[in-house]
């Protein structure tokens, strides 16, 4: 019985760190968006429109997705580009 020795000895890298160059991105790109919004917030409460409250969820979203890309650059940092390498089954 022969085995398939094509994959022995090769690496799978992750690409973790492209995921996590595309999370900043983003992330600061909905924080940026959503800086009207915040700052309207106040005078349109003032006017008794509180369908703008409804708007806050972008700037929410941008800030737990950047603590995310956080968790994700710490993650990274700490333990690098991971490989998992193939060894050969003998059958």
């Amino acid at each position: 019985m022969q085995t398939d020795s094509g994959m022995a000895g090769r690496a799978i890298r992750d690409n973790s760190r492209s995921g996590t160059i595309a999370t900043w991105v983003i992330a600061v790109l909905l924080c940026a968006v959503s800086v009207p919004v915040v700052l309207a917030v106040q005078s349109e409460l003032a006017k008794g429109n509180t369908l703008v409250l409804l708007g806050l969820v972008f700037p929410l979203t941008g800030v737990l997705l950047a603590l995310y890309a956080l968790r994700l650059t710490a993650s990274n940092l700490q333990f690098g580009r991971l490989a998992f390498e193939t060894t050969p089954i003998r059958a």
